[in-house]
């Protein structure tokens, strides 16, 4: 995280004692006790807010769960509940491959007795809302035995 003050000055572990995302400050304390306050730069502010708020920003795709809103290249996409439950889960952990057993309990929970495999359709209509190309997924990526994963690196 960027301040005003010289990181590498302060004292070999600080504590944050406070982060005021209205004033883009941040407060920390450092070994000796000694309180600090620098403003936030603007790029450190913007991670700090989608942290607190629960935004998670890719550079294609933004997810506000607060909201419970998923915007593609600036666009707002209307998702059904289990259209989101998938996307959300598999927002979790960018990378990870995500087995249609545990995507259909994190959606729909341990009681759901339907076919796993409908999470295939879910996915299929995600992929028409999210994606360029549904055809050659680059966000919602199938991993040949093994699931689906979330194919787009976190922007940081």
């Amino acid at each position: 995280m960027s301040c005003h003050w010289n990181w590498k000055s302060t004292a070999a572990w600080a504590t944050v004692v406070s982060v005021d995302l209205e004033k883009k400050t941040l407060t920390i304390k450092d070994e000796n006790g000694e309180e600090k306050t620098a403003p936030v730069l603007d790029k450190a502010h913007a991670d700090l807010k989608a942290k607190h708020y629960g935004n998670t920003n890719w550079s294609e795709l933004v997810i506000d769960e607060p909201q419970r809103q998923a915007m593609v290249r600036g666009a707002a996409v209307a998702l059904t509940p289990t259209e989101w439950g998938v996307l959300t889960a598999l927002a979790t952990v960018p990378g990870r491959v995500y087995s249609r057993f545990e995507l259909i309990n994190r959606v729909r929970g341990y009681e759901f007795e339907g076919y796993e495999r409908t999470v295939d359709s879910h996915v299929k209509n995600l992929r028409r809302k999210v994606e360029e190309d549904p055809g050659n997924p680059r966000i919602v990526q199938t991993v040949l035995g093994g699931g689906y994963r979330l194919g787009l690196a976190r922007d940081d």
